[in-house]
């Protein structure tokens, strides 16, 4: 009894195993991360005592800057000339903070995000507001492609600021160079400060910041998934190197005769997240695609041919196999003032393999559009562009539900018959299965069944007569030939 109790609670768990390992499945195909953005500028009406909930740039750490209520850095007047100009200065500081007001600073006015402080040898004590918090931007250093800058705008006046005053904040890349928000002196980074008065003031600070070192976005999972097509692929890599064969760069016409005036171009392609920003991809921060273009002369540069955003998602084609990907607000050129366009279209190949990282020259073909001269149109065959066969997949889940349901009643039907047969009814032996009786006719009645089938197809009851009558077959004859 025990061993039968043993192996119907094994084929149960088995068969429900079965049920609900194929019905996942489709739960794991489904799952996705959030993926947080911060961006942009802070508005007016934005609240001065906390940072604003959109604020950074991305691939940059804002957020540490942003918790400190409010920071300070002591200037040297005697290195630097922010507060020669107003007279007899004993001490000079700036305090500045990023996406909200200089809360400590309340003589400053409400509104102001940077604060000069100038102590005077008389003891007095000047406050000038140097920069409105609402008027805050961020900008990458696109000359140095390494770091970025916070601005602000003022109107406030004073004697030796009569008209505006603009302020800039530079961070460079430092590692070394870790900021605490609880520790609000940030002299040991300063790296220098000036003043200038050119058709208005401007104010310029420069630190070194950790966080002002590049760090590549994270991927965006909604970009790299599209129903009926495995893309995952497109993810991996921090992005998709290809030197097209085809010779179409920006600014590639000819300078004479047939010679272009550019050497090379390559692409830098990204789909889920922004091209990696570094020294040689300065103009293409914040990029899906990128391309660097060689010169004839060797000098060299870099353009985005589309901005990279998160709304931004993979359009499959009506007709075919495949999909595209539209790109906008590129870099802003002479014949293109909104910026350069870029459609990517991928399109089915079965042999199309592409290495992690690299796209072999022979799956790429690069076209201008020749209804919009700012447009390029990449197209580039690969296998993943090739709709998935889901037709087996679907039926082949649904099979082993199938099975794993019917495993799991007849074991719950063997176990409880046999509860009730062994306690209930008091049998013993093979009686304990339940309907015995039954099963029990129902093979024999079976395998009569099947063998009057045989035996009447294959006419092999004729062969059971020994004595053979003169010119009749032999009973291996009789057995086939009548079929």
């Amino acid at each position: 009894m025990k061993l039968f109790v043993a192996v119907a609670c094994a084929i149960a768990a088995a068969g429900l195993h079965l049920a609900a390992s194929a019905a996942a499945v489709r739960i794991s195909d489904a799952e996705e991360t959030g993926v947080i953005r911060s961006a942009g500028s802070v508005g007016e009406d934005a609240d001065p005592t906390s940072p604003t909930p959109l604020c950074g740039l991305d691939g940059f750490d804002l957020i540490t800057l942003a918790l400190s209520p409010h920071w300070k850095v002591d200037i040297n007047t005697e290195a630097w000339n922010i507060c020669k100009d107003e007279g007899d200065v004993k001490a000079c500081r700036v305090y500045f903070s990023i996406c909200k007001a200089v809360n400590k600073q309340e003589k400053c006015g409400d509104d102001a995000a940077v604060c000069l402080e100038i102590e005077f040898q008389n003891s007095s004590t000047q406050y000038t507001n140097i920069g409105d918090y609402h008027t805050e931007t961020f900008h990458v250093d696109l000359d140095t492609g390494s770091g970025f800058y916070s601005e602000w705008q003022t109107t406030a006046t004073s004697t030796t600021c009569p008209n505006s005053t603009r302020t800039s904040i530079a961070f460079e890349c430092s590692d070394s160079s870790k900021w605490n928000p609880e520790q609000a002196d940030v002299t040991d980074h300063l790296q220098y400060a000036a003043f200038f008065n050119v058709s208005g003031c401007h104010y310029t600070l420069h630190f070194y910041y950790s966080g002002a070192c590049y760090i590549t976005p994270t991927i965006a999972p909604n970009l790299c998934i599209l129903e009926g097509y495995d893309i995952s692929q497109l993810a991996r890599p921090e992005y998709w190197h290809t030197n097209p064969s085809t010779h179409v760069c920006v600014g590639a016409v000819p300078s004479s005769g047939t010679t272009p005036i550019t050497k090379s171009c390559a692409f830098h392609l990204s789909f889920c997240h922004a091209v990696p920003w570094t020294n040689t991809d300065k103009n293409c921060y914040d990029s899906s695609a990128c391309q660097q273009v060689e010169y004839a002369n060797g000098n060299k540069t870099s353009y985005s041919m589309g901005a990279f955003s998160y709304n931004t998602q993979f359009v499959p084609n009506d007709e075919k196999d495949g999909f595209h990907l539209e790109l906008k607000n590129g870099t802003s050129t002479y014949q293109c003032i909104s910026g350069l366009k870029t459609l990517i279209k991928f399109e089915c190949n079965s042999k199309a393999e592409w290495a992690t990282g690299s796209i072999d020259s022979k799956w790429v073909e690069v076209v201008y559009n020749s209804d919009d001269h700012c447009q390029y149109i990449i197209k580039l065959e690969w296998k993943g562009a090739c709709k998935e066969s889901t037709s087996g997949r679907g039926a082949s889940i649904v099979g082993w539900i199938l099975i794993g349901i019917i495993l799991g009643v007849i074991a719950i039907y063997l176990v409880v018959g046999m509860a009730i047969q062994y306690f209930v009814n008091k049998k013993r032996g093979v009686e304990v299965v339940p309907n015995y009786t039954f099963w029990k006719a129902f093979l024999l009645y079976t395998y009569e069944g099947c063998k009057w089938t045989f035996n009447t197809v294959t006419c092999y009851a004729l062969s059971k007569d020994k004595k053979m009558r003169p010119g009749v077959m032999s009973p291996a004859h009789q057995k086939y030939d009548a079929l």
